[in-house]
């Protein structure tokens, strides 16, 4: 998406997707999966469901696995139509775009945890912090970041005939330090370092997507078969994590993830949807801000209202990802149309306008 004038303020800032634009026009499937995909991570993020069955909620968190893989992919599909015309400009506009997302996010969930007084400073303050984040959820912009730089890399080096391999390679990684790591490491997985890697073989496939126009070459039906194959794969594959390491936790990315992720990405680049309408322009306009600053919504729901709800405080439990959802979005919608000044500061647009000299203009 172009950016436009200043209260035309995009919340996305496109980091999946700065132009989602093709010379056959805007792709609006892809928005609407962009508000679906920040649905999905919301749930992800619910604390609690209540009296929903485990096993139930495993199945929930299962099929909401290919969101953020997701938007690594769509992030690489559309850089290489951008870079494919203005390589040094597309490049530092995502980049100047992440970093300011990156800063001023890193900034408010600072303030919100000194706030509510669950860390110290000093433990926030660390090499870690600069690199995943103040709070858990950041770990996304940082290793998009570090995604788009490591492709960056290997593009101007001239490595694109490597870049399957490495993408297999790294992915390989990504799953052995993370989800694979129960089956080793049952009781101490960290997933600070797979995390960090995790947007390269995204970022690459999408960007090879594009770049070899393999969407035209494949029918809607290879791209459901993908997601039923993954949705089945991932689903196994969680249930031997469970048997060997007895370890409940969803992982945050297995094989079949990507499988299911990849069928979804084609799935929003072959089925059509001619015209703009309500959930295009929102997931447009407000799924990375969703993204960003829902824990909050979560964290004033779960503290404030959850223990108010008395009698019906399943019901509130069992709604808590719709309601929270809900919340977030009226609030990011009320925030541009009534308070645009912190609705670009929360969207970290004043930092933008620092300027980034390229090498050739030094």
């Amino acid at each position: 998406m172009e950016y436009q004038t200043d209260v035309t303020v995009h919340s996305q800032v496109q980091i999946t997707n700065q132009d989602n634009t093709t010379t056959k026009g805007r792709n609006y499937t892809v928005d609407a999966f962009r508000l679906l995909g920040a649905f999905c991570i919301v749930i992800l993020h619910i604390p609690s469901f209540g009296d929903i069955p485990g096993n139930t909620i495993t199945v929930i968190n299962e099929l909401c696995r290919w969101a953020v893989p997701f938007f690594f992919l769509v992030g690489g599909y559309y850089f290489e139509i951008g870079f494919r015309s203005k390589p040094e400009m597309t490049f530092l506009r995502r980049i100047k775009s992440l970093l300011s997302i990156f800063f001023t996010s890193n900034l408010v969930y600072l303030v919100f945890t000194l706030l509510r007084r669950t860390e110290p400073i000093a433990i926030l303050l660390n090499t870690a912090t600069f690199l995943i984040g103040t709070h858990d959820h950041l770990w996304f912009i940082g290793s998009m970041i570090f995604g788009y730089i490591f492709l960056w890399f290997m593009l101007e080096i001239n490595a694109v005939k490597l870049l399957p391999y490495i993408a297999a390679a790294v992915l390989l990684i990504v799953l052995l330090t993370g989800g694979y790591a129960h089956f080793f490491l049952p009781d101490n997985v960290n997933f600070r370092f797979s995390r960090q890697l995790m947007s390269i073989p995204f970022l690459i496939t999408g960007y090879l997507f594009s770049r070899y126009n393999l969407i035209d070459r494949l029918k809607l039906w290879q791209g459901i078969i993908l997601v039923l194959l993954g949705v089945a794969l991932q689903a196994l594959e969680q249930n031997l994590i469970f048997k060997y390491s007895h370890n409940p936790a969803v992982s945050d990315l297995l094989f079949g993830s990507f499988l299911y992720a990849a069928g979804m990405f084609i799935l929003a680049l072959k089925v059509p949807m001619p015209k703009n309408n309500l959930i295009t322009k929102l997931g447009q306009e407000y799924s990375l801000i969703i993204y960003l600053y829902h824990p909050i919504v979560i964290s004033i729901y779960f503290n404030l209202v959850i223990p108010h709800a008395k009698n019906k405080g399943q019901i509130a439990l069992i709604l808590s990802p719709i309601i929270v959802f809900l919340i977030t979005l009226g609030g990011v919608v009320i925030l541009r149309k009534y308070f645009i000044g912190l609705y670009r500061l929360l969207t970290g647009l004043p930092w933008r306008k620092v300027r980034i000299l390229s090498p050739a203009s030094r």
